[in-house]
């Protein structure tokens, strides 16, 4: 029996024991799936198939000019706040979501949060060499993961598969400058 398979039959006996119309959140398994009980006769199950590279939100820039002819000292002050939220595409049911933040945060290596803000007050130091610039970007870095969830009844005994919708999902992981040669 498959690991959803599996789950599938926990959830909906579970469900029919307890009398449930409200999702049941399961730890992710091993295979990457999770599964939510939407009644108690359907189920929905999410699997992570992808995590794609990390985007980063840009909430503070600077940047030196070095015209001298030898090394300077960039230092920059994170002096702004941007804020990022986790979210799932509009195609995803509400009471699907839960699941799948469960799933995206034991895929995604690092703490993830549902909302993250910057912070004031991060500092960082780079040397600029003679007659060259360099930039300093504070932000947030975030992920993003695709996946699927998976519909399915179950009556007398039986599983039918209702529908399969794809998804994707971005929450925010962590805070960092990124030094770079030239602008983001």
């Amino acid at each position: 029996m498959a690991i959803a398979t599996r789950a599938r039959a926990g959830l909906a006996a579970a469900a029919v024991l307890a009398g449930l119309a409200v999702p049941v959140a399961l730890a992710a398994p091993a295979s990457a799936s999770s599964c939510a009980a939407i009644s108690y006769s359907v189920s929905a199950c999410s699997t992570v198939t992808a995590v794609n590279a990390t985007s980063f939100k840009v909430a503070y820039r600077d940047s030196a000019m070095n015209g001298l002819s030898s090394t300077a000292t960039l230092e920059c002050k994170a002096e702004s706040t941007t804020s990022s939220t986790y979210s799932v595409s509009a195609t995803v049911e509400a009471k699907v979501k839960a699941a799948i933040f469960a799933e995206f945060t034991a895929s995604v290596t690092g703490g993830v949060s549902q909302s993250m803000t910057s912070t004031y007050g991060s500092t960082v130091k780079i040397d600029v060499p003679a007659n060259s610039t360099r930039y300093c970007t504070y932000g947030i870095y975030v992920p993003k993961i695709t996946g699927y969830t998976s519909y399915d009844a179950y009556s007398a005994g039986k599983y039918t598969h209702v529908k399969t919708v794809n998804w994707t999902s971005t929450a925010p992981q962590r805070l960092g400058w990124k030094l770079t040669s030239t602008p983001i």
